[in-house]
């Protein structure tokens, strides 16, 4: 682990994200700050020594443009004046890195061995280009206001334990729109065949029939848009449609009819992901409940496990899974809590009311 300065001051803890000795220093992950001016907020950045920059930029190591222009060179002098404690820096030049191509969690040494912690539920930048239509087809219609064609836009990737990750594209205001990969689709990552484009071109004029319109990013972000619905031509965000993959059934057809692989994990994880707490979570730094500070019998206690979509409650403090409700309490919220017994403590979150594991929340 290291401490170190942001732009603005601050003090920062990045821990390592690297396995073993492979690489010439450990590589540093935080998952919120802003180390260079260059970067548009505080986000999810890397921090790679110039040595280890210079391997993994190689077009024979992450595809060719991986990073974009996404990353910018910290100077011994830099590195001098930013650092603060933990495992000492100052000897060598470093890069910040704030894209985090896919191939970096396939990176392995000369025996196969995984080099590079995979980041789960984290949502990671993955390349800000422009949002716009490849038109295939004929159909089109009028831009969502908030979210206009033509503009530049950020794609974001969040890797999961089990299954297929999901993506979605954000605006310079943070608004977002909802996307499925290509790659369900298209087999190759720059080329897209005859064929290939007939069956997209299928699959969006399947989705007009039921409503949704959808479009190709593939030579920007590689990405097929589901833009807005035209019933009351509402921009479908990442929330609206987890809504639409649970109750239009006809959109998963259509979708996985389609698809070289199985959507089914796809499906489950986006609305799990979207469901769940976890884009608003990244977002802010929780702040406690306002009856907290005018209570003095009331206490609190954040509440936040590795599941992104947090902890259903059970009825009693034991390992048996009865449960409160389907409703889970999301992660990064404060909770009132009340007796602790055996290692379950009983708690409070709205009108949700049971026992969750104690090793959950943070007093």
């Amino acid at each position: 682990m290291i401490s170190i300065r942001d732009t603005h001051g601050k003090y920062v803890e990045m821990k390592k994200n690297s396995i073993g000795n492979f690489f010439s220093n450990p590589i540093y992950f935080h998952p919120h700050c802003q180390l260079s001016s260059w970067q548009p907020k505080s986000q999810p950045t890397l921090l790679v020594s110039q040595e280890d920059w210079n391997y993994i930029k190689r077009k024979d190591v992450t595809h060719e443009g991986a990073f974009g222009s996404d990353y910018r060179e910290w100077d011994k002098k830099t590195v001098n004046d930013r650092w603060i404690s933990g495992n000492d820096i100052r000897s060598h030049a470093w890069v910040i890195v704030w894209k985090f191509p896919g191939d970096l969690n396939y990176l392995t040494d000369e025996d196969g061995n995984n080099v590079y912690k995979t980041i789960y539920n984290v949502p990671l930048p993955v390349g800000a280009y422009s949002f716009y239509d490849d038109k295939w087809t004929s159909i089109t219609t009028n831009s969502v206001k908030e979210f206009p064609k033509n503009i530049k836009v950020e794609k974001i990737r969040i890797d999961l334990p089990s299954g297929n990750g999901i993506h979605y594209l954000e605006n310079e205001s943070e608004q977002q729109v909802a996307m499925i990969g290509s790659h369900f689709f298209i087999k190759e990552f720059w080329h897209v065949s005859h064929q290939e484009k007939k069956k997209v071109i299928s699959i969006l004029e399947e989705l007009y029939k039921i409503n949704i319109y959808a479009f190709p990013c593939y030579s920007q972000h590689h990405a097929i848009v589901f833009y807005k619905t035209l019933n009351d031509d509402k921009l479908i965000t990442p929330q609206q449609l987890a809504k639409l993959l649970a109750e239009n059934k006809y959109l998963f057809k259509i979708l996985e009819k389609y698809s070289y692989y199985s959507l089914k994990s796809w499906v489950s994880n986006y609305i799990k992901v979207i469901n769940s707490n976890l884009l608003e979570s990244v977002k802010h730094v929780p702040v406690p409940p306002q009856k907290e500070t005018n209570t003095r019998d009331y206490k609190s206690a954040l509440h936040k496990q590795s599941d992104p979509t947090g902890s259903l409650l059970r009825k009693k403090p034991i390992d048996e899974k009865n449960w409160v409700s389907n409703t889970p309490v999301p992660n990064n919220v404060h909770v009132e809590i009340g007796e602790t017994k055996n290692e379950f403590t009983f708690i409070s979150y709205k009108k949700l009311k049971g026992w969750v594991r104690s090793k959950y929340l943070y007093l």
